[in-house]
């Protein structure tokens, strides 16, 4: 757990992929009888959060029940390879798509040809 807790400090680590490798590795490490997945989603939750305001937005617990099967692939395939990289891919990428989600949901859309004779009318 020290050493888990030393990689938060790593400055040379991108913070997006610190919270995924920390989320990761504490699902790993399997510090507690139950809970550990919560504990994970609460604690990659929390970095995003302080690492850019606009990834407030973003509900990684939500995002993981949308996506649990690939989820668990993931860190699977990661205990597989004795790395997080399959995990971190599957992380940054429901980060990516929570984001476009989101600014298409700001995104006006085009008005259609009806639409805009509509409005002429």
């Amino acid at each position: 757990m020290d050493d888990l807790f030393l990689l938060l400090k790593d400055e040379n680590l991108n913070p997006l992929i610190r919270s995924c490798v920390f989320h990761y590795e504490l699902e790993f490490i399997h510090s507690f009888q139950d809970g550990n997945g919560r504990v994970g989603r609460l604690w990659h939750t929390l970095l995003i959060y302080n690492y850019h305001p606009a990834l407030e937005c973003i509900p990684i617990e939500s995002l993981i029940r949308d996506h649990q099967q690939e989820y668990h692939a993931a860190l699977e395939s990661s205990d597989r390879a004795g790395d997080s990289t399959a995990f971190v891919d599957f992380s940054l990428g429901i980060i990516v798509k929570s984001l476009e989600d989101f600014i298409s949901s700001f995104t006006p859309k085009p008005p259609t040809a009806n639409e805009r004779l509509a409005r002429a009318k």
